[in-house]
């Protein structure tokens, strides 16, 4: 006897797929006989251990689609607290503050990396590349490597924010800021820097900024189009006017999105605890 719903998680288990690719036979393109498939000997539990391994399998599934629901919605909640937090309307004490407008290049200093081996997988400094910061964070598993760096001001500093200056239309203007674990990091090619001149606003506080949709927005309507990609060179980004408070209302700001990102951070954890999960009783359920 066989369980439908055991049967239905089987099939899709990395076990069952190896198999199928052994079988598999082409060149440019694969395809398995239904003879082949129909010999193949697949190894069943007692139909009792059965229904309780497609149990188990469906409720990492609803776990899994619940943390992903919840995901979803306090994302949306974290895009409305950041509207309301930059635009000072989230508590009184934020109404009727005093606001300055800067241009960009005012407040930074925008610089080009240097070139390298963004293929590289091993070597004494590791080097920034566009997916480095592909997920909106610095991904340090995702960059190439440098043996030698000539000049000392291209190692990356804390609160720098890696822009991304080319890219798809899509992707344009995502960045990431520079913290403490991530060093030493050696700023490569294709990100633009922006290191902070002006100690009127903090880093934590621009990076918020430069991820407001109405910012992200201003940027794609201003990148230079080409196949497949586009592009802002530092003149055009430098014009962009941003609008900041003092320094005590950014950090307030600041202390209630570190805290909103810590939260997030542990939802985002469990996720991808929950992914793994399933992907081990997957493995080692189905033999």
């Amino acid at each position: 006897m066989f369980d439908n719903l055991f049967n239905s998680y089987n099939f899709r288990s990395p076990n069952f797929r190896r198999k199928m690719y052994i079988l598999a036979q082409g060149i440019s393109r694969y395809n398995i006989s239904k003879k082949a498939v129909l010999n193949e000997t697949i190894c069943f539990p007692k139909i009792s251990e059965q229904k309780q391994i497609g149990k188990l399998i469906k409720l990492m599934n609803s776990l899994l689609s619940l943390q992903q629901r919840k995901l979803e919605l306090e994302n949306k909640l974290k895009k409305q607290i950041a509207f309301y937090l930059y635009s000072f309307t989230l508590t009184p004490n934020f109404k009727h503050i005093e606001v300055k407008n800067k241009k960009l290049g005012d407040i930074v200093d925008i610089s080009n990396g240097i070139m390298g081996d963004s293929q590289k997988k091993s070597g004494n400094f590791k080097l920034t590349r566009i997916e480095t910061i592909s997920n909106g964070k610095i991904d340090l598993s995702r960059t190439g490597y440098i043996d030698q760096v000539s000049d000392e001001k291209k190692f990356l500093e804390v609160g720098d924010i890696l822009y991304s200056n080319i890219n798809s239309l899509t992707h344009i203007g995502k960045n990431a800021i520079v913290k403490e674990k991530h060093l030493p990091l050696v700023h490569g090619i294709n990100l633009f820097r922006l290191h902070i001149t002006n100690n009127q606003i903090t880093p934590n506080y621009l990076h918020g900024l430069l991820n407001l949709p109405k910012y992200k927005w201003w940027v794609k309507s201003h990148a230079n189009p080409a196949v497949n990609q586009t592009s802002i060179n530092k003149t055009e980004l430098s014009s962009l006017v941003i609008k900041y408070p003092d320094l005590d209302i950014q950090n307030q700001i600041n202390n209630i999105n570190y805290s909103f990102a810590q939260y997030w951070d542990i939802q985002y954890s469990k996720k991808e605890s929950l992914c793994q999960l399933k992907q081990f009783l997957l493995q080692n359920l189905f033999i």
